[in-house]
């Protein structure tokens, strides 16, 4: 039969768990505003019995673990949902820029100066023989060419600011991923990893981390390994004890634009590096690509579609005119640093091609008056013919700016436009930038309120709640206090047994 040195074993059994559970409510309360921490508690168990005749004797208890309390679905969610606000925050952050960039006062944007084009040829048709009159065609022209330009040149500006974030995206990914690969060389080297909570609660920290730089998705494998990949499996970034870095190359060919490869996967013969660009989505690498790649670049293409119309159909009416000195040049009214090719500027990219967001590229910033018109007003081809104050090219030229296929947006060809008119194209972009905006706006408060959401219920559960861990403290402080009793009446028989009894 179990007798007083039993005991004594048992009441330090009951002061060494007691004391284990109070130090993991310690290690609790010191981490109540650590990010990503997950509460533990102690899992005290019995240590069993031993048999005494017909008799079982309890030997009191012992930690047995200590288990975080921790959701791995909520995780991934978190992950995926902290991935996609990321992206749409910084995309409505650099649209609204974009929008401002558009907002017309009534005399600096680009459908103020359309119309001021437009008015200049009016008093043109009805006073072709002034010059001042074609002087002031001419400024207007100018006016309208400079406006667009300033506003296409902010839009590069925009992707140029884009293009400058990849490289330093792309160095945090890999310092990110190579710290999660490292954490899981840890939990493999050790007997039970799913017992070390700390490491794993700093391993999901940093895939938290890292969706907000690149959209990923993560799993945990029954080794306790995380895996990540980019999202949509583009490419891994981190397997079991491996991380494979991002590399940020500069493109080969105009604009020059970083692309993001990497070695996880390669192609060719030779092997090369895998160019992952178009399969990262989310996060804020995700949305600087796309607002280079595609946000932006798609604004200036309808730019450069707005100019290649306007001066194409200018231009094809203005070379069968007749000057002011009745005398038929056959000049274009707009022109490209090389002259023009079929009423367009010669190196600007004319459909059908391979590409269609090449059509009519560059359009805006070849643009400009020709220079001999600039400098001889006289030369404006007012006239259908050599009759002193004809004015029917100038009356066509006027009715561009209500005609409704002035403007080729599907890559038919110059001759084939189907759009238009001028003023309801530029205020259609005007609209789209906004609606844009607006939308990536509604995306991130959606996508912020459902992140904040999970996050919550995360906390709910695996968060540290102070009111708890105080009651557990008083639990567990009167357990110890109990035990501490306990081993002093069993000390004070031991005690009046030796010096009683051994008289």
């Amino acid at each position: 039969m179990p007798g007083l040195t039993a005991g004594l074993n048992i009441g330090l059994s009951g002061l060494t768990s007691a004391q284990a559970a109070l130090d993991i409510i310690g290690h609790n309360i010191a981490n109540v505003n650590t990010t990503g921490y997950s509460r533990q508690t102690a899992v005290v168990s019995s240590n069993g019995s031993v048999n005494e005749g017909n008799l079982f004797f309890g030997m009191g208890s012992s930690l047995a673990n200590v288990q975080a309390v921790r959701d791995q679905l909520l995780n991934l969610q978190i992950t995926n949902s902290t991935s996609r606000q990321a992206g749409a925050q910084t995309r409505n952050q650099a649209l609204e820029t974009a929008a401002s960039i558009f907002t017309d006062d009534g005399t600096s944007g680009i459908s103020y100066q359309l119309n001021q084009f437009f008015t200049a040829l009016q008093k043109l048709s009805a006073q072709p023989e002034d010059t001042s009159v074609r002087t002031n065609l001419v400024g207007a022209a100018k006016s309208l060419i400079e406006t667009m330009q300033v506003k296409y040149q902010a839009l590069q500006a925009a992707q140029q600011n884009a293009d400058a974030q990849v490289p330093t995206l792309v160095n945090q990914v890999n310092t990110l991923t190579k710290q999660i690969a490292a954490l899981n060389q840890k939990l493999a080297g050790e007997t039970n990893s799913l017992n070390d909570n700390d490491a794993m609660d700093q391993r999901q920290a940093l895939a938290d981390q890292l969706a907000q730089l690149v959209g990923v998705q993560t799993y945990i494998d029954s080794k306790n390994q995380m895996t990540v990949t980019l999202d949509g499996g583009a490419a891994p970034l981190v397997a079991g004890l491996t991380s494979f870095d991002l590399h940020a190359v500069k493109g080969a060919t105009s604009p020059y634009y970083t692309q993001v490869t990497t070695s996880a996967i390669q192609t060719g013969t030779p092997p090369s590096d895998k160019n992952v660009t178009s399969g990262i989505l989310n996060g804020q690498l995700g949305a600087q690509l796309d607002l280079r790649d595609n946000l932006l670049s798609g604004y200036e293409q309808q730019l450069d579609e707005l100019a290649a119309g306007l001066a194409y159909n200018v231009n094809t009416l203005h070379s069968t005119g007749y000057s002011l000195d009745g005398t038929q040049h056959g000049l274009d009214f707009f022109v490209g640093t090389a002259g023009t090719t079929n009423h367009l500027p010669s190196n600007v990219q004319v459909p059908p091609s391979a590409n269609p967001a090449d059509d009519y590229r560059g359009t805006v910033l070849s643009l400009s008056v020709n220079a001999a018109i600039a400098a001889d007003p006289d030369l404006i081809a007012a006239g259908g013919a050599a009759a002193a104050g004809d004015n029917s090219i100038a009356k066509q030229l006027v009715d561009l700016q209500t005609k409704t296929s002035v403007i080729d947006a599907t890559g038919a060809g110059p001759g084939a436009a189907t759009t238009g008119p001028f003023s309801t194209f530029m205020s259609g972009l005007v609209n789209r930038i906004g609606t844009d905006a607006n939308q990536w706006d509604t995306t991130a408060t959606n996508q912020e309120n459902i992140t904040t959401a999970l996050t919550n219920q995360r906390s709910s559960i695996a968060g540290v709640d102070l009111d708890t861990e105080a009651a557990n403290l008083i639990m567990y402080q009167r357990g110890y206090q109990a035990s501490a009793r306990f081993l002093t009446v069993i000390s004070q028989l031991t005690d009046q047994m030796i010096n009683q009894l051994g008289r």
